[in-house]
């Protein structure tokens, strides 16, 4: 008796686990998902300021000069976290596609 109560109640633990388990796995999805709508508007973003900060200036204040060149810092640092981002994402899509074609 003691045996089957003890089975019963890790069954049930068993089974919250696979429950969490299967809720964060939504979680992670719904990020994913986030990050690359994300990825497109800040795509979208760069090639704006790039063409921004390709036009000749008209006003040679060093303040303009200053706020530009901030601005091509920021845009330098998003870009390279994008990058990042695309990059460990495209590399666990790798993995996936790997760990598939050796499982098949």
């Amino acid at each position: 008796m003691f045996w089957i109560i003890i089975s019963i109640i890790l069954f049930l633990v068993v089974v919250a686990e696979g429950a969490v388990i299967y809720k964060l796995l939504g979680v992670q999805e719904d990020v994913e998902d986030r990050i690359n709508d994300s990825m497109d508007v800040l795509n979208t973003t760069h090639e704006a300021i790039d063409d921004i900060l390709h036009k000749p200036l008209f006003h040679d204040s060093p303040e303009i000069q200053r706020v530009l060149k901030q601005i091509e810092y920021a845009r330098e640092a998003v870009h390279a976290v994008a990058v990042e981002i695309a990059g460990s994402n495209e590399e666990n899509i790798e993995d996936e596609d790997e760990e598939e074609y050796h499982d098949g």
